[in-house]
């Protein structure tokens, strides 16, 4: 405190030996520095006690130790903490992925209570699942030791006294339920009519006092099958928005992968976003959309606000009303790309838009016979600048070297684009193609 306390006349009144003008010299009044001072010394009654600075550090290197000689089972314990935040579950499995450990979907004949390690893989845990608690987790995980689940419908059979409609739904959307062979749909769509004939049937077995045992004794040929169907599987973009849906983070596949090397040559990933881009910067940006709604501008216009995810993180876009009124029908799981400007938050005020879902991205080839591209590159950045539109990509090659190079634009090569490209650099010297 001595030194706190000594520390203060510099703060206040400066050091001119140590060239410290102090707060009073740069404007701040002498009664509002000593209070700002008193904060400080409050703040380090807590932050500088050396019990405290200890604890951290011991805490900090047994955390090392473990997540360098131990990182499934550090792995498996940190998920489990963050168990019910799924941003968090989201950022650690990206991190694992990316340094080799898989996360392994769940699964009812595998997964346990918590996150688990299995066979140099991280098992999700069954508790994760939305809609399925602690004691709904802990008696599926009991019921399986007995003896594996047979089907979907043996699975129901073994945990209707228990489990809800909600939970079996959010199981199949998981993935937990993939064993039955059964399409996700199917078992979801399902789920809430089929348990409540098993619970029937049930019912009237207990009524002629037999025995669950003797029930399932019956060959399986003769057990009833509830009326349940297999359907067509969903969309693999639906599919896995149920995924995510029920678990917080994407598991068998991301929706942004097959879009992945495309969007390197033209888009900012929202890490980027967050950690480097400037208030005023252009960007474009690309993700699924996984939100979305409206407030009214006090011209009495709606403003649309969207929330888009990429593999790293998320973005937050504003669609003012001018921008907002062209666009189409928006529906989650799509992925969008998005041209703006970033604000000061790190949003970004969107000026153009483009949904992949509906209209999947191009390349747009410009060539020349010269063996330079300079001057084609020129012209083409030219071109794109007058016709603007964005999520596709161009390319400029040379027909006499064969060599050819993306450039960091992007356009919106529709038809009227490339009629106007070819009136512009000749119909021989402009080509468009799928990008995915």
């Amino acid at each position: 405190m001595d030194i706190m306390q000594a520390e203060r006349k510099r703060f206040v009144y400066g050091d001119e030996s140590l060239n410290i003008p102090g707060c009073i010299k740069n404007g701040i009044p002498e009664d509002i520095a000593n209070t700002i001072y008193d904060q400080m010394i409050d703040f380090a009654k807590y932050a500088f006690n050396k019990s405290h600075a200890a604890a951290y550090a011991a805490i900090s290197l047994e955390t090392a130790y473990l997540k360098a000689h131990f990182p499934l089972e550090f792995a498996a314990g940190l998920l489990t903490s963050e168990i019910d935040d799924s941003d968090k579950l989201m950022k650690y499995i990206g991190s694992f992925k990316n340094n080799g450990v898989s996360v392994l979907p769940p699964d009812v004949q595998k997964s346990d209570v918590a996150f688990s390690i299995e066979d140099g893989d991280i098992r999700f845990g069954l508790l994760a699942v939305k809609s399925v608690g602690t004691d709904v987790a802990e008696k599926i995980v009991k019921e399986r030791k007995k003896e594996s689940f047979k089907s979907f419908q043996n699975f129901l059979e073994r945990t209707y006294s228990f489990i809800s409609s909600d939970a079996v739904e959010k199981l199949a959307y998981s993935g937990a339920l993939d064993f039955s062979g059964l399409s996700r749909r199917a078992m979801a769509e399902q789920a809430k009519p089929a348990l409540a004939a098993v619970k029937k049937a049930m019912k009237k077995i207990d009524k002629e006092q037999m025995s669950i045992f003797d029930f399932l004794s019956i060959p399986e040929e003769h057990q009833s099958d509830y009326g349940i169907q297999n359907l067509p599987e969903y969309p693999k973009g639906l599919l896995f928005a149920h995924e995510k849906e029920a678990t917080g983070v994407y598991l068998s596949g991301h929706p942004m992968q097959p879009y992945r090397k495309y969007l390197s040559l033209i888009a900012t990933d929202s890490k980027y976003v967050a950690e480097k881009a400037h208030e005023g910067d252009i960007v474009n940006i690309a993700g699924v959309l996984t939100d979305f709604s409206w407030k009214v501008t006090k011209t009495g216009k709606q403003m649309l606000i969207i929330n888009l995810e990429d593999e790293q993180g998320m973005f937050d876009v504003l669609y003012f009303p001018k921008e907002y009124e062209q666009q189409p029908a928006l529906v989650i799981g799509d992925v969008l790309f998005v041209g703006g400007k970033v604000t000061a938050s790190g949003s970004i005020v969107a000026n153009d838009f483009r949904d992949l879902s509906i209209n999947p991205p191009k390349q747009l080839w410009f060539a020349t016979n010269a063996k330079s591209t300079f001057t084609l590159e020129k012209q083409v950045r030219n071109f794109a600048q007058r016709v603007g539109g964005v999520g596709d990509v161009i390319y400029v090659c040379s027909k006499t070297t064969r060599k050819r190079y993306p450039l960091s634009i992007t356009i919106d090569a529709n038809d009227d684009t490339v009629l106007r490209a070819k009136g512009e650099f000749h119909a021989e010297n402009v080509a468009r193609v799928d990008a995915i």
